[in-house]
């Protein structure tokens, strides 16, 4: 069954500038992120992927223009 991953570069890096935010938005930004590449590269070893185009295809059997 296909699925879509889509992650922000900010999201692996542990080192990135921190932002003068609440509490509460400093916690949802970066809770997590230390595991985030752990885990897209488990997600790597466990599943095919490939461009959201050939998904497209196979489940709709109709050839997707790319302009």
């Amino acid at each position: 069954m296909p699925a879509v991953v889509y992650v922000h570069p900010w999201e692996a890096d542990p080192e990135q500038p921190r932002i003068g935010a609440s509490i509460s938005r400093r916690f949802r930004h970066l809770v997590g992120i230390r595991t985030t590449l752990p885990k897209l590269r488990d997600l790597a070893a466990r599943h095919r992927f490939g461009p959201m185009k050939k998904v497209v295809e196979s489940a709709t059997n109709l050839p997707v223009l790319m302009v």
